[in-house]
């Protein structure tokens, strides 16, 4: 059973989870409005990205070390995916594939 300084925590998380999400979305709709196209595998590793953090602080408040590092390690895979996708469509916009 959680206390109250867990189900704080857990709270807070839950906000800072959400707020996360809101801010994707307007950092989403910002640059579609100045011209970027964001293409399937980007935009997924983007949101897959905030799920991941919200699985790491999900681990950290409860203390299992197995959720903390597969979410670590998830991450780290979602950044080289979407960094080589960004790659990819910038090459392919300017012509060169």
């Amino acid at each position: 059973m959680f206390g109250f300084s867990q189900t704080m925590a857990a709270g807070v998380m839950a906000v800072f989870s959400v707020l996360m999400v809101l801010l994707a979305v307007v950092a989403y709709r910002f640059d579609r409005r100045r011209g970027l196209r964001l293409d399937a595998v980007s935009g997924a590793c983007m949101f897959l990205m905030l799920a991941g953090l919200g699985a790491f602080w999900l681990g950290a408040l409860l203390l299992w070390v197995w959720l903390i590092w597969s979410s670590l390690g998830g991450m780290v895979l979602l950044v080289v995916v979407g960094t080589w996708a960004e790659r990819r469509v910038r090459r392919q916009e300017q012509g060169q594939s």
